[in-house]
């Protein structure tokens, strides 16, 4: 649902998304694709969101939680960073969370 909201969010906003703890599981390549009804499968809202320059970022840590490194991950998503954060926030600390 949260991949749903970002690709909505991001037809007029800009829109960074973090991905943490079992999403992990999603940003990773040979990873599973999920649907949910009535959203769409999580490959192809992950795809239109890369068309849109959206910035995917993972927790560091709930990669390595689950075994993984960052050379695992799929192209295009990124190791989260704190200062690229507070640079799209201008500081302030805003967020949305599922």
């Amino acid at each position: 649902m949260a991949l749903s909201i970002a690709d909505k969010m991001s037809e007029d906003k800009k829109v960074i998304l973090f991905i943490d703890l079992e999403g992990v599981k999603i940003a990773v390549k040979g990873a599973q694709d999920v649907r949910i009804e009535p959203y769409n499968t999580m490959k192809n809202i992950l795809e239109r969101l890369f068309e849109k320059k959206v910035e995917i970022m993972v927790c560091p840590l709930c990669l390595k939680y689950d075994g993984y490194k960052p050379e695992d991950l799929k192209e295009g998503i990124k190791i989260a960073e704190k200062d690229r954060f507070f640079n799209f926030t201008n500081g302030r600390i805003l967020t949305l969370n599922y």
